[in-house]
């Protein structure tokens, strides 16, 4: 995990690397929808839901931040923005 803030910036980001299978294009721009799954097909044994990115992107959302994602060369790397002080939507 990476992050990187300072001076007089406005925002903390943090970039998580997770190695492992690449995610096609196709599948990486629905990973944050609600019970998206990228191993529809029942290739993995960890099993989920599909819900844990929708609900990282929703919290991401309600504190003014956002969350990305890219994959290449059996690497993932999440991408969370988050302004720096209170600005979290009632």
């Amino acid at each position: 995990m990476w992050t990187a803030f300072g001076g007089r910036s406005k925002y903390i980001i943090a970039k998580i690397k997770n190695h492992g299978e690449t995610i096609p294009n196709d599948k990486l721009e629905r990973i944050f929808d609600k019970f998206y799954r990228a191993d529809e097909f029942g290739d993995s044994d960890l099993g989920g839901t599909g819900l844990g990115l929708a609900i990282a992107k929703e919290i991401m959302r309600m504190h003014n931040g956002t969350i990305t994602a890219e994959s290449f060369e059996e690497n993932t790397v999440f991408t969370i923005t988050l302004p720096i002080g209170n600005n979290m939507q009632e």
